[in-house]
């Protein structure tokens, strides 16, 4: 999980920001040449939000799973690495692992 974490956060996190930055930057590109429209305004900024919104996202997931797997790790270490007995059980949503 902490792994999955790290990875997830800084790729969606990169991702999110990198696409909101040449968003930003087409935008002033197409100023440039052309004013813009209030709807292509628009557009610019509904994508730029949403590019920045999937960069958070993605770095609160990501930081969600980094602490998860760190929380797992210390209450392994605080049993002594022993693990619960485990059998499986026919219960009635079916068949599941009891411990």
């Amino acid at each position: 999980m902490i792994g999955a974490g790290l990875v997830l956060g800084t790729g969606l996190g990169a991702l999110g920001l990198v696409s909101a930055g040449r968003i930003d930057e087409q935008r002033r590109d197409e100023w440039q040449y052309v004013p813009l429209s209030g709807a292509r305004e628009q557009q610019y900024e509904d994508s730029y939000q949403s590019a920045r919104a999937l960069a958070f996202a993605g770095i609160g997931v990501g930081g969600a799973l980094l602490v998860t797997g760190v929380v797992l790790v210390a209450v392994d270490a605080a049993r002594g690495g022993k693990a619960a007995p485990r059998r499986a059980q026919l219960r009635p949503g079916g068949l599941a692992v009891a411990f």
